[in-house]
């Protein structure tokens, strides 16, 4: 039912960039290809009987075929995943192997490829209709094990993953595509809970501690789609504040590099708050 499909490109500023469609009946696959500019993107798929594509789905990629999103057609009227995408796409690919699981357990790792010079990696999990979206941060190129017993079960997903290089996170790489099959993840129910708590899932990551090079990475993902800064405030052993900092949060998310100026040897807490959610961590400089 092609005569029902149509899409449209948003521009960041959601100004429509491009649109398609509607398709011919009974054409078993329809390509567009288009030209736009470097710089970020929404893609919304519609179905106007609202029932999505049956039996069929629609991919993302860039001119040489790397996937950016990668949907079944298991959708209503619309299918989004309501984040942007960037292009050009980021370097950091998963390996064969690590790529296209549909039986992803507890026990299985996915691994990419390692980029040098990058301190951390942060994998992109989410439903390519909209509706479930988790970043995970790690320090190596390597997710997992443990994954599959998180992520809900039964739901065509896609995962892409980008690096921090220099205080830098790189563009997401490549899309691919995983599923935890019944009784590997959640149950409908610890799903719901799950996205309802989102908010309050938010994590910091502060590395290395012990501090010993004057700065420190700070990571916070999973903030509430509304924040728009952090405060940063360091105290010393004595409750005295040390440092204060204002950081910007950019799609729930901040990673930025930590100037410790001359803060003497010693340990300290460092609080990150916005208006609805703090976090406090230890943490140790040493000279």
């Amino acid at each position: 039912h092609g005569s029902q499909t149509t899409w449209k490109l948003l521009n960041a500023d959601n100004t429509v960039a491009a649109t398609g469609g509607p398709y011919t009946d009974g054409e078993s696959m329809a390509t567009d290809t288009l030209c736009v500019p470097v710089g970020c993107y929404k893609l919304k798929v519609f179905d106007a009987n609202g029932d999505g594509i049956s039996g069929g789905g629609y991919t993302l990629t860039n001119a040489i075929g790397q996937r950016i999103i990668d949907a079944d057609g298991a959708f209503g009227a619309v299918s989004t995943v309501g984040s942007k995408f960037c292009i050009p796409i980021g370097p950091v690919a998963f390996l064969e192997g690590s790529c296209d699981l549909i039986e992803l357990n507890a026990t299985d790792s996915l691994v990419t490829t390692p980029i040098v010079g990058a301190s951390a990696y942060q994998f992109w999990v989410f439903n390519p209709h909209g509706g479930y979206s988790q970043r995970h941060l790690g320090s190596v190129p390597v997710l997992g094990p443990g994954l599959g017993a998180v992520l809900p079960h039964d739901l065509p997903l896609d995962i892409r993953a980008r690096a921090l290089v220099s205080g830098a996170w790189t563009e997401f790489g490549p899309a691919c595509t995983l599923l935890v099959p019944s009784g590997g993840g959640m149950d409908q129910g610890a799903v719901v809970r799950h996205l309802a708590a989102a908010a309050g899932q938010a994590d910091l990551q502060l590395w290395p501690n012990p501090i010993d090079a004057g700065h420190v990475n700070l990571s916070i993902v999973g903030l509430e789609a509304d924040a728009s800064t952090v405060a940063i405030t360091v105290f010393d052993a004595l409750g005295q504040r040390a440092l204060v900092r204002v950081l910007p949060v950019t799609d729930g998310s901040l990673t930025a590099t930590l100037d410790l100026g001359t803060l003497a040897e010693g340990m300290y807490i460092l609080k990150a708050a916005t208006a609805n959610v703090s976090f406090t961590r230890h943490m140790a400089v040493k000279q």
